[in-house]
């Protein structure tokens, strides 16, 4: 399903019937989105994600520098607004230049957790390379 995304909201990836994962639309035209990794409270989080509120009001943890393009047709569902576009400006000028961000980071992992959010973390680079790279 093509659909027009703006930036800051959240939206469920889909390919060929599979759910890839949360999402927050960076840019959007019509040719292609840019998208950040979204996880949630449950997942094995650590910096360089950024705490915000989702549209649930239920923290999700945004990853910006794991910044993907995807085909603008992966964006399945819509769900809500989590940032309006300049707080998401804001965030990737941030990121890219090195600077605290505005939102805070991620709690950083107990001991125990930090191999685990260590893993997870660099796991999305890969996995979501790999959806960057799908085609209706």
């Amino acid at each position: 399903m093509t659909t027009t995304a703006a930036p800051g909201e959240l939206w469920l990836l889909r390919h060929r019937g599979e759910d890839l994962g949360l999402a927050l639309v960076a840019a959007a035209t019509g040719a292609y989105a840019l998208v950040w990794p979204v996880s949630g409270p449950a997942d094995p989080i650590s910096r360089p994600a950024v705490r915000a509120t989702g549209p649930d009001g239920e923290p999700v943890y945004l990853w910006p520098s794991r910044e993907v393009g995807v085909d603008p047709a992966l964006l399945h569902h819509r769900l809500g607004r989590v940032l309006d576009p300049g707080a998401v400006a804001a965030l990737a000028d941030a990121i890219d230049a090195g600077e605290v961000p505005p939102l805070p980071f991620a709690p950083e992992p107990a001991p125990e957790a930090a191999a685990a959010a260590q893993v997870y973390s660099l796991g999305l680079v890969e996995r979501w390379a790999r959806i960057g790279d799908l085609r209706p």
